[in-house]
């Protein structure tokens, strides 16, 4: 017949054109269907990091079919393929984990299925390579620090704490703070926090704290005041604002006695003196007539003198009845005093300027006898 295989083309829609060959035999046509092969392949890694829950890889797979020997990760149309679902429930093949941890999950070609369309008609190979997957989990960033602290001189330090971040949940994580660094006066002191780098599912970083002190205030005491001798003032004499009590002065009344008795021993004197003169008068009535009248007449400008210091005390027992007040309060001095001094002093003038000279002027006149 002549016949050969360029002369045959597969045009139907059932098949596809690489699924069927075309064998001639000079006389006979035997068409053979060839399987489509899909595999499943695996092999690969998910790396996450810690987060308290638990986790899943469940896409570390990816399915091709063989096309002309080479690997299209594009399946034909009207052909998927899915996990099997045994009694309504679909398999899982991921791989899973919480805590930081390498975790691998195999698999196989009888946890697939291939569906096909009704107008797909062929034969489906399934095959499973690199079956597994796996997941990481690693270690969370975690911190550990003690933070700033400060307090003044002379005081008791804080308690130092730490805070701990990154962690999940109820996680912990190991620490411990030792002994600051040491000093009292002004400046800034280290304190010091450690503890192990790994601690399960974190790796944890310390971060030490700060002691700030401050100088004291000094507070300068004021000097103590110093003691100022307290004046008392004199009251004075109020004026006649209402009722007050009533003082008299001691000074006043001494002057005003001083005067008294000065005008009494006056007074005597001058009245002896008067009848002293008129016994003289008749014991010798032969005195020269010039003398005598000249006597008389000095004599009786003396005792004009003598009544002079009569006023003075009489004022002064005046004035001191009219301002002094012997029921009252007593007191040394007032304001009257000064006037008591002018009587006192004129009384004593008037009294040694009209003393009697007679005698003495009658010492200095007697004759010396003669032999």
């Amino acid at each position: 017949m002549n016949l050969a295989v360029s002369q045959f083309a597969n045009v139907s829609p059932n098949f596809y054109k690489d699924s069927v060959t075309f064998q001639v035999t000079d006389g006979w046509l035997e068409i053979k269907e060839n399987a489509l092969t899909i595999v499943v392949v695996g092999g690969a890694t998910d790396e996450r990091v810690y987060n308290g829950t638990e986790q899943v890889f469940d896409d570390g797979y990816a399915v091709y079919w063989v096309d002309n020997g080479k690997a299209n990760y594009t399946l034909p149309a009207g052909i998927t393929v899915e996990l099997k679902t045994v009694n309504g429930v679909q398999n899982q093949i991921g791989a899973k984990g919480t805590n930081v941890g390498t975790y691998k999950q195999n698999f196989s070609a009888a946890d697939f299925e291939v569906k096909l369309a009704d107008s797909v008609k062929v034969k489906v190979n399934l095959e499973a390579k690199q079956a597994w997957m796996t997941l990481i989990i690693t270690p969370a960033p975690a911190t550990v620090t003690v933070g700033t602290y400060s307090k003044v001189e002379g005081e008791d330090d804080p308690t130092f704490t730490a805070t701990v971040g990154g962690t999940f949940g109820g996680d912990t994580v190991g620490y411990t703070i030792g002994a600051r660094e040491a000093g009292e006066t002004a400046g800034s002191y280290n304190i010091p926090v450690t503890g192990a780098a790994n601690q399960g599912n974190y790796t944890v970083t310390f971060y030490p704290g700060t002691l700030t002190i401050t100088a004291a205030e000094v507070i300068e005491e004021p000097e103590p005041p110093q003691a100022s001798p307290e004046v008392i003032d004199e009251p004075e004499t109020p004026m006649a604002k209402g009722p007050t009590r009533p003082t008299w002065s001691l000074f006043d009344l001494i002057c005003m006695i001083v005067c008294a008795i000065v005008a009494a021993i006056t007074g005597v004197t001058y009245f002896k003196k008067k009848d002293d003169a008129e016994e003289d008068e008749n014991a010798e009535p032969v005195k020269a007539k010039a003398e005598g009248e000249e006597e008389e007449e000095d004599e009786n400008k003396r005792h004009k003198s003598k009544f002079l210091g009569l006023i003075p005390a009489v004022a002064a027992i005046i004035t001191f009845i009219l301002t002094q007040d012997l029921s009252g309060l007593m007191v040394f001095f007032d304001k009257w005093s000064i006037l008591f001094a002018v009587y006192v002093i004129a009384d004593g003038l008037v009294a040694y300027f009209t003393r009697n000279k007679k005698p003495e002027e009658e010492e200095e006149e007697q004759p010396t006898a003669t032999v």
